[in-house]
């Protein structure tokens, strides 16, 4: 590959041009200028109708060039900045280049193609790489080519088949392996995470559904018992166990819950009798020793298991007679006037 050529074939005086001699026509390959003092530069390409020696004559055209129009393969390399520090991109250039406005090319006195178009070539290639980072040199690649193409343009040429190869030094190359392979490892590390955050929050969300759903089923089993006790039907309430075993600690909480209703109602019944001064001091004692006999009752476990449907029904009869026995015990709201003998 030639490392530069002259496009400016020839060049010869015509100031003694004869009227009747033959005009000149441009060779396959090649253009026509024609220059004369005053005048604007006149260019002939192959196909175009020339002047006539009476318009050479009285144009005052005294110079006639010979523009090479062929195209020639030119390379060259160079190194250029890039914006990581302390590195460069080393370039290899090759294209084709022919001329393209031959006029423009006779007045700028283009000798040396290469000479020519290397300083700005490599110009508009610095202006850009400075703006990638050693890892991005593909992408410098393409905006530094379509912009070559159009710098190269203007100044009177063209360019074809254009390459552009920037090459990083082995310093820079383990460089960028080394920081891929981190961000590889990074990027596996947060999908990891992110995957581990997804399957917990899953459980987490499952959980709450299943413990919703206890809560629910809880519920449903307390409003089918609830009836039971309140009404102390115990036969029913033992054939429901005997068959639902597992629904027995719903049903000891259930009567928890109702002992300590019963209970605070006793509280509230003794503080408003004490309140509104109901008792006398002789009934105080006997009053109070009964209500307390009554809370002590209710707070004592009197559902023990139910494994069958006999010793279910004994164990509702002693329940039965703990609680009216308790009930027994405690004042009626109602009755203000409490007659209790001594040794009762």
């Amino acid at each position: 590959m030639a490392d530069t050529y002259n496009p400016i074939l020839s060049r010869e005086e015509i100031g003694r041009w004869r009227l009747f001699q033959q005009r000149p026509v441009p060779d396959p390959g090649t253009a026509l200028v024609f220059s004369g003092e005053g005048q604007p530069l006149l260019t002939i390409k192959q196909g175009q109708r020339g002047p006539t020696s009476g318009e050479i004559v009285w144009g005052k055209y005294n110079l006639l060039y010979k523009v090479d129009m062929t195209e020639h393969p030119l390379s060259f390399q160079s190194n250029i900045p890039c914006a990581t520090d302390a590195f460069d991109f080393h370039t290899e250039v090759k294209f084709i280049c022919s001329v393209r406005e031959p006029e423009m090319i006779v007045r700028r006195n283009v000798t040396d193609v290469r000479q020519f178009l290397e300083p700005l070539i490599v110009e508009v290639m610095r202006s850009i790489s400075r703006n990638y980072k050693v890892e991005e040199s593909e992408v410098a690649e393409r905006q530094i080519s379509n912009r070559v193409k159009q710098e190269i343009y203007d100044a009177g040429f063209q360019l074809n088949r254009f390459v552009l190869t920037l090459s990083l030094e082995q310093e820079v190359r383990e460089r960028i392996r080394e920081k891929k392979r981190i961000q590889d490892t990074t990027e596996i590390e947060k999908t990891k995470i992110k995957s581990q955050i997804e399957l917990e929050e899953q459980a987490q969300k499952l959980a709450m559904q299943r413990q919703q759903f206890e809560l629910e089923l809880m519920k449903v089993k307390i409003d089918f018992y609830s009836p039971m006790l309140q009404a102390g039907n115990w036969q029913m309430l033992a054939m429901q166990l005997a068959q639902n075993p597992q629904d027995i600690a719903v049903v000891v909480e259930e009567i928890n819950r109702q002992k300590q209703i019963d209970r605070e109602h006793q509280m509230k019944m003794l503080k408003m009798l004490l309140d509104e001064d109901a008792l006398e001091g002789s009934q105080i004692s006997e009053v109070g020793k009964r209500v307390l006999q009554g809370l002590i009752a209710m707070t004592e476990q009197y559902t023990p298991a139910l494994g069958s449907s006999s010793a279910n029904k004994s164990e509702s009869k002693k329940t039965d007679s703990k609680i009216d026995e308790a009930d027994n015990q405690i004042p009626k709201v109602t009755k203000p006037d409490f007659n209790y003998d001594e040794d009762e």
